[in-house]
């Protein structure tokens, strides 16, 4: 069995900003300030860690944060959806992505899911915006449910061994997205890190972080599923 985790925003798809810019409005309707969210936001960090590092950094308290945790994820889920609403963002696939994730669909050695510093319901309202199918997505691990990128790849892993009823080699797990940060988290578990320069880090940049495969990206679907499937 092998499992594939897609990071989403840069790597399945686009999305104009939406997600930080309503992270903003959000963070100055519930706190006052949205602080230095925009330092804190890109380059592949979860929500919980951008919400809760732009707070620590504005003053706040851990504590205050928690407080009101849960009121800032309610304002911030209205104000993405009435964005998407007004069509205020554009958000559309990345070339070979869609074609990509239903060719490993189709394989019956194969669990598709997703590794995203996402929430797990701005991802799911992205993913349909850009036309892809959630069903596809078997697991899942999200940016709301810890600050550090890396347990992601864990717990998708655990979630997916679960649904299969048996074990997944870290060399048969493989972590695809456009960021250092997703090579990393790979690189902690064990897995295999596929790269690619679609998303806003440099190749330079992704190079340094030493992937074990590097695209340009996923538009040659037979070269990816070369490196998934024909590995041993």
């Amino acid at each position: 069995m092998r499992l594939v985790l897609f990071d989403i925003d840069g790597t399945l798809l686009l999305t104009g900003g939406i997600g930080q810019s309503s992270a903003e409005a959000s963070l100055k309707r519930v706190f006052g300030t949205a602080g230095r969210v925009d330092q804190f936001y890109p380059t592949g960090r979860t929500i919980e860690a951008i919400f809760e590092d732009t707070l620590l950094d504005a003053g706040f308290s851990r504590e205050e944060y928690q407080h009101k945790r849960e009121l800032l994820y309610a304002d911030f889920f209205e104000e993405f959806t009435s964005r998407l609403d007004q069509n205020e963002h554009q958000i559309g696939s990345l070339p070979g992505a869609k074609p990509l994730v239903a060719a490993l669909s189709q394989q019956e050695d194969v669990i598709l899911g997703l590794t995203t510093g996402n929430h797990q319901r701005t991802a799911g309202f992205k993913l349909r915006t850009a036309g892809f199918d959630l069903e596809m997505f078997k697991v899942g691990a999200y940016g709301n449910e810890t600050t550090h990128r890396p347990d992601l790849v864990l717990r998708a892993h655990a979630r997916a061994e679960a649904l299969a009823g048996e074990g997944i080699a870290a060399s048969h797990t493989f972590v695809i997205g456009d960021t250092a940060r997703d090579v990393q988290s790979a690189q902690a578990f064990g897995a295999v890190s596929v790269a690619v320069s679609t998303g806003m880090a440099t190749s330079s940049d992704l190079a340094a972080a030493l992937p074990d495969y590097m695209l340009p990206d996923l538009q040659n679907i037979e070269q990816v599923l070369a490196v998934i499937l024909a590995r041993p």
